[in-house]
């Protein structure tokens, strides 16, 4: 079993990035960070995955999300060396890729629940403070 690796060729008319091995969920922490910082300095972007042994769909994902990333960075990409299967899972994963960032859901359970009924009380026994306080120096 081989670990993923991600190698970037500059060239003067474009890029040139090698994705190997085998792109599984299992293996994706060794490429996913090279991933993400990749800059290439071509506008012409090629992903050459012919290197790639074995593919699912976090490692479709990875290869997606790349894409996505550099043609919103204004480089125009093609993807070869890629079998049809390969082509169409990855294909189906970029037609699924959110357009948008999520808002992250705030944290839920019992942990959260009685720390916002402190934080709460906490206002509440300032806002009563305050009104005390008022009272005082005005029935004083």
């Amino acid at each position: 079993m081989s670990t993923p690796a991600l190698t970037l060729d500059d060239r003067d008319g474009g890029s040139v990035i090698r994705i190997a091995g085998r792109l599984v969920t299992e293996a994706l922490g060794a490429v996913e960070t090279a991933a993400a910082r990749v800059a290439p300095t071509g506008q012409a972007v090629t992903l050459d995955l012919s290197e790639i042994e074995a593919l699912d769909t976090g490692g479709a994902w990875i290869i997606a999300n790349l894409k996505a990333r550099l043609e919103r960075d204004g480089a125009t990409v093609e993807i070869s060396g890629a079998s049809q299967v390969r082509l169409a899972l990855i294909e189906t994963v970029i037609e699924n890729l959110p357009e948008e960032r999520g808002i992250e859901a705030p944290p839920g359970g019992l942990v959260p629940w009685i720390a916002k009924i402190g934080h709460h009380t906490a206002g509440a026994a300032s806002g009563l403070t305050s009104l005390l306080g008022f009272l005082g120096l005005t029935l004083h």
